[in-house]
This record gives C-alpha cells, sequence and structure tokens, in this order.
C-alpha cells in the first residue's frame, strides 16, 4: 500500500488513506490492518474512515472542496480537512474499499488531478483484488492441508503438470519410507512403484481403481481423482 499511498500524495496532500472493506480480507485474515495511511497529516485524519468509507459505498468519488461548509466534521473533535477527494475502490463489480486523499489548507482540484487520483485508485483496487485472491488461495489450501493431515488413507494432491502440492502422513509412511516428498516438482520423480506411477500417468478419466502392491507382499487400492477448480 506504502508506494500507491506516496503515489496519491503527488500534488501536495496532507494525508492518503485506504480503508479496506471485508471483500479485501479473506476470513483467516480478519486481523489484518484495515486501514493504511501516509503523509503528515495521515493520523490526524483517520478519525473520518469509517464516514469516508460509508460515502464511497453510495458514491464512487467524492469531491469536497470546504468539507466544514459542509458538515463533513460534525460530531467529532479531529481536525477537519480544508479539502479532499475519495474513490472507491471497485474491481469487476466488487468494492475493495476506498482512497481518500485529503489537505490541511484550502485547495481546488483541476481535472488532471482527479484523472491521476482516480487512476491510482485504480492501481489500488487491483492491487486490493490481487491479494484478496492470494488471500483466499492459501486459507483454502490451508484447510485441505488440513482435512488430508487428518485422514488415516494415503491422500497425495498434484497440480494439472503432475507437480506435487501436498501429502499427508500416511502418505509418507506408505509410499516414501516415512520421508518428507519434495513438493513443487514432479511426483512420478518421486515414486518408485512403477504400477501407482502408471496410474499417475493415466489418461483414464478417472475415478481410477486399482490394486498395487507396495512393499512385503502388502495390496493397496488406490484410486485417482481429479478435480477441478473455478477458472
Amino acid at each position: 500500500a506504502l508506494p500507491i499511498l506516496k503515489a496519491a500524495l503527488g500534488f501536495g496532500a496532507a494525508s492518503a488513506r485506504i480503508v479496506l472493506s471485508r471483500n479485501a480480507l479473506p476470513e483467516y485474515h480478519q486481523g489484518m490492518p484495515t486501514r493504511f495511511g501516509y503523509g503528515p497529516k495521515h493520523e490526524e485524519y483517520r478519525a473520518y474512515d469509517e464516514k469516508i468509507w460509508e460515502v464511497s459505498q453510495k458514491q464512487d468519488k467524492v469531491i469536497l472542496e470546504n468539507p466544514r461548509k459542509s458538515g463533513f466534521g460534525r460530531g467529532t473533535d479531529a481536525e477537519i480537512p480544508s479539502a479532499l477527494i475519495a474513490v472507491a475502490l471497485h474491481y469487476e463489480d466488487i468494492n475493495y474499499g476506498v482512497l481518500w486523499i485529503a489537505y490541511d489548507r484550502p485547495h481546488t482540484f483541476t481535472d488532471e488531478e482527479t484523472r491521476y487520483v482516480t487512476a491510482i485508485g485504480g492501481q489500488a483496487a487491483l492491487a486490493a483484488a490481487n491479494t484478496s485472491l492470494y488471500q483466499r488461495f492459501q486459507l483454502g489450501h490451508q484447510r485441505l492441508q488440513t482435512v488430508i493431515e487428518s485422514t488415516p488413507d494415503a491422500v497425495l494432491v498434484t497440480d494439472r503438470e503432475g507437480r506435487l502440492v501436498l501429502s499427508n502422513p500416511a502418505a509418507r509412511e506408505i509410499l516414501n519410507d516415512g520421508k518428507a516428498f519434495r513438493e513443487g516438482e514432479l511426483l512420478e520423480e518421486q515414486l518408485s512403484n512403477d504400477d501407482l506411477i502408471g496410474m499417475l500417468m493415466s489418461d483414464q478419466p478417472g475415478p481410477y481403481y486399482l490394486e498395487i502392491e507396495i512393499r512385503d507382499g502388502e495390496v493397496y487400492q488406490a484410486v485417482t481423482v481429479e478435480t477441478r477448480t473455478p477458472e
């Protein structure tokens, strides 16, 4: 957030702040900061974050060149900005929060500055969307790992290219003598059982069942199942 906030001060503003909505923060990351600020007055103007955010839910862009006259600071003892502009952080019809910039002296917003702030807001929205997507992926990965770690069956998860994504203790014990697999590398290169490798390499649509002998005559029923995630 810092590079975006620094850029937002490009016309001499005293504060640039970003307030993120719940859309930007998956359940697991609710403890993360939802507000970021930069500039000599960003702490003084922090008290207005919620009010700005509420307004941005109804208006994509807010420009106030005399906030005091409009009653903006009513009900708070915090210093009132002399002028401010706020843009909602929309990306693909999802609201990720608001970017707002404040001045501590009278200021008139030109068309050039308005376009500039809108462009900065677009960058902030894209960054928030990408961060949210990555965090949701991480959350899903962690939940899946918790599930497979707790099952007594041997479980291996690969991506579309056959690289290992997850394995559980049972799989490591049965298929790799208790040693860890190398996640991110091709699974076929880490297995010694030819039947299992052939099963993994098969183009047969799943689920695909096969009885395989692992060691000392122990026979296991193996199954491969293809899962797809939304594009």
